[in-house]
């Protein structure tokens, strides 16, 4: 049913699986409509702790992104500094992704 919902959230999709593991009694309508309605508390608290201030993350990602660039900028083969550099971009990639998404 709707178990087989896709979405690269893992914590979406941690509450939607673990909700879709229990067993469900009643007619089929109250199979489908029980769950759904028992994943409304906890996917209002993940949209209120990950998502509710989406803009500030993105700008807290990207001035952290540019500090780790201008440090690099003065020591170009810190390969910690690489390391550090790919994992802000990762990390504002994904930020940006999800403020794209919810602007669509």
């Amino acid at each position: 049913m709707f178990c087989e919902m896709w979405c690269s959230d893992p914590l979406f999709k941690g509450i939607v699986q673990g909700q879709c593991q229990q067993q469900q009694n009643g007619t089929e309508i109250h199979q489908v409509w029980n769950p759904l309605r028992q994943l409304k508390k906890p996917l209002k608290k993940l949209n209120k702790d990950k998502y509710a201030d989406i803009h500030n993350q993105q700008g807290l990602a990207r001035r952290k992104l540019e500090v780790v660039q201008e440090m690099l900028h003065k020591n170009p083969r810190d390969r910690d500094l690489l390391d550090k550099e790919q994992e802000c971009k990762e990390t504002y990639n994904r930020i940006l992704s999800s403020s794209l998404s919810l602007i669509k």
